[in-house]
């Protein structure tokens, strides 16, 4: 075999490759046909068929494209994922919520947390959605100062501490029962009782 015919021979399995490659390539992970794909970052606002791969957009085309999953997204809206900066619903069920809303990335940077690297490992690997929080003045507040938790035994004793025996009886000793029930109907039905005083 002379030289030229070596040099075309492997041109043309160049050739063959190349093709293979182009054919593979044209092949994506997932594509989503038919929808009306919003982008607005472009101004796009067009009926487009988009290609995934690897969980990246590989293609925005017109013309038929094919993957090995293919979603029909007639009458639908694609998107990309919204941000949600103030979301205190930082759950599973919260986050399979807002992926059905389109929501892609929740934030809670309002409240925040106290325990950054405890809030994040109590998510990590277990999220439908993307996540994020911040340092939040009250809960750090209450660690420094030593403020018992929302709800906490602690907090519910200080809350129910004035509604005790004790507390009732003494609150009941310093003003008769009586009184206290009749500021109450007076306050709860005035207009009667004026009505009875203009009569006598």
């Amino acid at each position: 075999m002379s030289c030229y015919q070596t040099f075309a021979m492997a041109c043309m399995v160049s050739l063959v490759i190349a093709s293979s490659a182009t054919a593979a390539d044209d092949t994506y992970d997932v594509v989503i046909v038919n929808g009306r794909v919003m982008d607005p970052e472009s101004g796009l606002d067009a009926v487009r068929n988009v290609g995934l791969r690897a969980g990246k957009i590989a293609a925005l085309s017109t013309e038929a494209i094919q993957g090995r999953r293919t979603l029909d997204a007639k009458g639908l809206v694609v998107a990309p994922g919204f941000i949600d900066l103030h979301e205190h619903g930082q759950k599973p069920d919260n986050y399979e919520f807002q992926a059905h809303d389109g929501v892609t990335t929740s934030l809670e940077l309002e409240a925040g947390t106290g325990d950054v690297a405890g809030w994040y490992a109590e998510r990590e690997g277990k999220s439908l959605i993307n996540f994020g929080v911040s340092v939040g003045h009250i809960p750090t507040r209450m660690k420094v100062m030593k403020d018992p938790a929302p709800g906490s035994p602690r907090e519910m004793r200080l809350i129910v501490r004035p509604l005790t025996p004790s507390s009732s009886r003494s609150t009941s000793a310093s003003k008769p029962a009586s009184s206290k029930a009749r500021s109450l109907s007076e306050w709860a039905s005035p207009t009667p009782r004026r009505q009875r005083a203009a009569k006598c």
